[in-house]
């Protein structure tokens, strides 16, 4: 594999394949989803596995392996993680005055999928579009009414593309006689496809 440095700092390691010949491992070029989670991160960044391991103060994060508040939770390094509860991004541990704290890291939030999608079947999407092509409202995903299902996206009715196995992005509709419809959003284009350094606000 080979490890590449994106001029926001982040590392990754990507093997022979995984992109385009002669495309340039960047912030820019690199928008594929399964890179959405290496140099940024999406929702709030419980997906993440990029090697940040800086907090916003600029100190280094302790190993997870020694947060005694996380003792089931052993992957011997120090790499910034969202596992929700609370955090609406990426964080890590560091030394407090009595016991490790929580804070958030320097990783970047992926915009690209939030007005529009970096994949045309919309995995990463992260925007608030909440009606179907159809004209359907979409039905909050945390909600088994009128249409019962298994996923567990989230308190909220945005189109997602959960599983990684539609054509779309979708949500399941208010409508009784319809179950659940595809949404309409457009991909994005290359000038679109950046990074945000700003705190998160409510998704």
């Amino acid at each position: 594999s080979t490890q590449s440095t994106g001029s926001s700092g982040i590392n990754a390691e990507y093997g022979e394949g995984d992109v385009e010949t002669d495309v340039e491992m960047s912030e820019i070029s690199v928008v594929e989803a399964k890179y959405n989670n290496v140099f940024c991160y999406t929702g709030v960044g419980e997906g993440y596995v990029g090697t940040a391991d800086t907090t916003e103060y600029g100190v280094k994060c302790m190993n997870w392996n020694n947060v005694p508040s996380m003792p089931d939770y052993n992957p011997n390094h120090n790499h910034c993680r969202s596992f929700g509860k609370g955090h609406k991004q990426p964080y890590c541990f560091i030394d407090g005055d009595s016991d490790p704290r929580a804070v958030s890291c320097t990783v970047p939030r992926c915009v690209w999928n939030v007005d529009c999608k970096a994949r045309a079947d919309g995995v990463g999407y992260v925007g608030d579009v909440s009606t179907t092509a159809g004209g359907f409202t979409c039905q909050n995903w945390s909600s088994n009414f009128p249409h019962p299902h298994g996923y567990n996206v989230g308190d909220h009715n945005k189109c997602r593309n959960p599983d990684a196995t539609a054509d779309d992005i979708w949500c399941f509709t208010t409508n009784l006689f319809k179950r659940s419809d595809y949404c309409s959003v457009r991909t994005c284009d290359l000038k679109e496809r950046k990074f945000d350094y700003e705190s998160p606000d409510e998704y």
